[in-house]
């Protein structure tokens, strides 16, 4: 635990010039060295406050966590420009991906794997007390994929297995169990689709668009392109 202490540090005093601010940060060694090898953007700083991160995660630029909890046994990436408050993250069998300019609610979960359950016992008895692998006491439907500009709302919960399309908004207190369609509104336990957030027509324009893609600093001179996507949307709500 006292090295990760020293590498939080290291990673406040020397992840300036790659990017990011970054202070009370805890962290292992593949995190800090995933921090020193990113490419900065100008004027867009990434921001990592008050978080464990433990494992190889990878950090888009401009990311914004704020006292998170991210444990990986194998890989997590969190996309440019996402933002995640209090939320944890637990990967171990299969890889947890969050796309680009995500926001992440106070007090969701992201939770890759679970309890074995089809045997004697539920507890972890294959770790705890026999001393084996960790990964025999688990199981995962499979990765858990967050696409681009997904917004979940504060205290859901994800599960393995689960596919959230891009543009999606999941409310406040869903339990997400099953893939969620592009540009749709859920909410629920477990969580159903409400509605779409537009017409098809404005959608496909919307993926034409790709503006994801974009770093901030490129996406800073597109505001036209908003500006006019909010326009028709509007117009789209008034008809």
């Amino acid at each position: 635990m006292y090295k990760d202490h020293i590498f939080g540090i290291l990673a406040s005093l020397f992840g300036k010039k790659h990017g990011y601010s970054i202070k009370k940060l805890v962290c292992d060694k593949r995190f800090f060295m995933n921090v020193m090898s990113s490419r900065p953007v100008n004027d867009y700083i990434g921001i990592i406050s008050k978080s464990y991160m433990m494992g190889n995660i990878t950090c888009g630029c401009s990311v914004r966590l704020w006292n998170c909890e991210v444990i990986a046994l194998g890989n997590v990436h969190i996309g440019t420009g996402t933002s995640m408050n209090y939320v944890k993250v637990r990967q171990a069998i299969n890889d947890v991906i969050i796309g680009n300019y995500c926001s992440i609610g106070e007090g969701t979960r992201i939770l890759e794997y679970n309890h074995q359950f089809q045997r004697l016992s539920s507890y972890y008895y294959k770790s705890n007390i026999f001393k084996e692998n960790l990964l025999e006491d688990i199981q995962s439907k499979g990765e858990i994929v967050i696409e681009d500009d997904v917004w979940i709302g504060n205290n859901c919960i994800i599960l393995s297995g689960v596919h959230i399309g891009r543009g999606a908004v999941i409310g406040a207190g869903s339990i997400v169990t099953h893939n969620v369609v592009p540009y749709s509104i859920n909410a629920g336990n477990p969580s159903r689709m409400i509605k779409k957030r537009f017409s098809d027509s404005i959608i496909d324009e919307i993926e034409k668009t790709k503006w994801w893609d974009d770093n901030p600093l490129l996406l800073s001179r597109k505001r036209e392109m908003f500006d006019c996507f909010e326009e028709k949307i509007q117009h789209e709500n008034d008809n």
